[in-house]
């Protein structure tokens, strides 16, 4: 293996040196940090002996930096037009800044310095990372395996206070006359019960008019993609609403790369509806990857349910698991099994080593799985979790799931079974 040392985009290799132009070096994990309490960083950056203890601690992790002193101005329009023309307008509002880093193009982000922090604020199409937030600088990401890139200077040559400043009324600016709302990114939520009637923008109005365009053929896309049997099928009919409510029409560019963003949500099985039942799935590799233990399939199902959303390190405290009953009939030792079964098999990771009571061991849960383009899944769809009971085998197949019906979609799509037939409590055979 390659020494830390040499990583060139190491958290322990960089962590130092962002640390001297002023910046809050963080260690993260897919983009989320795995260090408690990061949010502390945010106005104030850690000491050398806490950056050297992560240092040591999380050596080839990717390198974050926490925002409220920092700002990054995230561009997520998915158009290299519309990328474009947001970072032009960040650039007169605010001043051009030297730092521009580039993750997923024509995504990006810019960067600046908040002599009076502020919170954090989005639209669909841009947000500002300010407090309680942090933005990743150095590493690989992870969705094209490739390390971000910054096309001119970089914060290791680019001192913080050397940043164009920013202000919240600066912030609100750029964003423009979209009012600030929760980013769909990472979780995205269709509510039904606040559905745009087709041909009528959010606020009633007839036609959607130069400003809320976008805002609401993304909320429609939402909606679409919940009932569209394929990508083409989703396109076809948001092309069909663009024509019929938008005034005038955005490009097919635009559609097509909304349609593109969306239907990658549903794939990812990220498009969830608002006030319905917590939902996960388990895809048929990792199924097979666990017939032999039924229980780790319950304690994997219980973590995607709980932090799946938030992708953030928790901690795994059987004592007061069992107590509460997250599960049914769990003894302690039944949660430690069926941690040390995900850990050996690569679902969950380790990635802090605590020092006993007090001082837990966090844990992370690894992304699900993909084979190739097209894979199938099974679906869990409950409030609480249903009741999976290993068969007469020393194997669980997934003829065992009782009552499970199939639903076939077309490509890339995985195929799910819906389990809101099974009975509503877990009791692995351990």
């Amino acid at each position: 293996m390659t020494p830390a040392a040499e990583q060139p985009s190491s958290f322990f290799g960089l962590a130092m040196p962002l640390l001297e132009q002023g910046y809050a070096p963080l260690p993260v994990r897919d983009k989320q940090p795995v260090v408690r309490g990061w949010q502390h960083y945010c106005t104030q950056p850690p000491d050398e002996q806490k950056v050297e203890r992560w240092r040591a601690q999380f050596p080839l992790y990717s390198v974050g930096a926490a925002c409220g002193c920092l700002v990054a101005l995230d561009i997520d329009d998915e158009t290299e037009d519309g990328a474009e023309a947001l970072q032009a307008r960040a650039f007169k509002a605010l001043g051009e800044t030297p730092l521009i880093r580039i993750g997923r193009a024509p995504r990006r982000v810019l960067l600046y310095q908040a002599p009076e922090p502020f919170r954090s604020m989005s639209t669909v199409q841009a947000q500002v990372l300010a407090l309680g937030k942090q933005v990743v600088l150095f590493g690989m990401h992870p969705m094209t395996h490739r390390p971000y890139a910054w096309p001119g200077p970089t914060p290791l040559d680019t001192p913080l206070k050397d940043l164009p400043p920013i202000s919240e009324d600066g912030a609100r600016q750029w964003l423009g006359q979209q009012p600030p709302q929760v980013h769909p990114r990472k979780r995205h939520l269709v509510d039904r019960n606040a559905a745009t009637a087709v041909g009528a923008t959010p606020d009633g109005q007839d036609g959607a008019h130069e400003g809320t365009r976008n805002a609401f053929i993304f909320d429609q896309a939402l909606q679409l993609a919940v009932s569209a049997v394929s990508f083409d099928d989703l396109l076809t009919r948001l092309d069909g609403l663009n024509k019929l409510c938008c005034r005038p029409p955005l490009s097919a560019n635009e559609i097509g790369g909304t349609a593109r963003s969306v239907w990658g949500y549903r794939q990812s099985g990220c498009l969830f509806q608002k006030g319905g039942p917590a939902k996960t799935f388990i895809d048929a590799a990792e199924f097979e990857r666990l017939a032999d233990e039924p229980g780790a399939i319950v304690l994997l199902l219980l973590f995607r349910l709980s932090h799946s959303a938030r992708q953030e390190p928790f901690r795994i405290v059987k004592e007061a698991m069992s107590r509460k009953k997250l599960i049914a009939n769990w003894s302690p030792k039944m949660y430690d099994q069926g941690r040390d079964v995900l850990l050996d098999r690569g679902f969950i990771d380790r990635v802090y080593e605590g020092g006993g009571r007090g001082n837990p061991h966090l844990y992370v849960l690894c992304k699900p799985s993909r084979i190739g383009t097209q894979y199938k899944g099974t679906l869990f769809s409950s409030s609480s979790l249903c009741e999976i009971q290993k068969s007469s085998g020393p194997a669980l197949n997934q003829s065992d799931v009782a009552g499970a019906s199939s639903v076939t979609t077309m490509r890339p799509e995985p195929t799910l079974f819906d389990l809101d037939a099974l009975p509503q409590r877990l009791t692995p055979d351990w």
